[in-house]
């Protein structure tokens, strides 16, 4: 049995620590990893926005290299967090 697995991550020092748990996680063959940062939108937060997504879709690139039985997807949507997080879990 695989999963769909949703894992929402900021640009914080904790996010190459949810990424050592997740490779250490047993996952099952062809488990669905969805790999998300919500850019705020606003032209602001451009320069954080940008190194965010830099950072996070690193660490899905790592998740797919350390987990190869399973499917790694990095997304960079823009809007309210809260929002599209909900949004994209009921969407996965």
């Amino acid at each position: 049995v695989y999963m769909k697995v949703l894992v929402a991550i900021d640009n914080k020092p904790s996010a190459q620590a949810i990424l050592d748990a997740l490779v250490k996680m047993h996952w099952s063959e062809g488990s669905q990893l969805h790999v998300i940062t919500v850019r705020l939108a606003n032209s602001e937060a451009e320069a954080t926005n940008q190194e965010s997504v830099a950072v996070i879709e690193e660490i899905a690139y790592e998740l797919h290299k350390y987990l190869k039985h399973c499917e790694v997807f990095f997304l960079a949507p823009e809007g309210d967090p809260k929002t599209v997080i909900l949004d994209m879990a009921a969407h996965i």
